[in-house]
């Protein structure tokens, strides 16, 4: 995983399938999550789209801005289920976030559509504007044709983030040198200095 990439488990999800979807009409809908999850303002999650089901013909479509319009994430593509994942730094996907007591953040300009065939998923990386639970996540999301149901996976999942070393400070700021002083018969004499 690199940095910014949607990772681990879902903290947040519901499952649905593309029965009652709109077809090639762009409308907002609300997915509710089975069980919120907290968000903490400033850190960074993703809203991710995708379908474990086997069926290319029927594409799943996002919609999504080609101007990158949102400074706070940006697209992510992963061709492998969510395992690894490629951004798209020119480009966002739109989204509602929405708490018990309603809208608390969004992104909604839209002059396009992400497509999501199997095994692709799609994701929208974002920055908490505040803490909330967030119980569900409104997104335009139309099927391509009437062929076929889909099951889809909405979920919320961490952003994996850079690993910056603790600096050392106050009272605390120490270091330990030792010098190998001799090594004989599994045996090491060291010196602190």
């Amino acid at each position: 995983m690199a940095a910014g990439d949607p990772t681990g488990p879902d903290l947040a999800s519901v499952t649905v399938t593309t029965e009652n979807f709109p077809h090639n009409l762009p409308a907002w809908r609300e997915y509710v999550f089975d069980s919120p999850t907290s968000l903490v303002i400033g850190k960074q999650y993703a809203v991710v789209v995708g379908t474990p089901d086997s069926l290319f013909a029927d594409e799943l479509r996002w919609g999504q801005d080609t101007n990158a319009g949102y400074g706070g994430g940006y697209k992510f593509l992963s061709g492998d289920g969510g395992v690894v994942w490629t951004q798209s730094p020119t480009r966002d996907c739109v989204f509602r976030l929405n708490s018990a007591g309603g809208q608390v953040q969004s992104f909604e300009t839209q002059d396009e559509y992400q497509d999501i065939f199997v095994p692709w998923y799609a994701a929208q990386v974002f920055t908490a504007n505040s803490s909330f639970d967030i119980v569900s996540v409104g997104l335009i999301l139309i099927t391509h044709s009437t062929s076929s149901t889909r099951t889809v996976i909405i979920s919320i999942r961490a952003v994996e983030v850079l690993f910056e070393p603790p600096v050392a400070s106050g009272l605390n700021n120490m270091k330990t040198i030792r010098r190998l002083v001799a090594a004989a018969n599994n045996k090491f004499w060291i010196e602190d200095i």
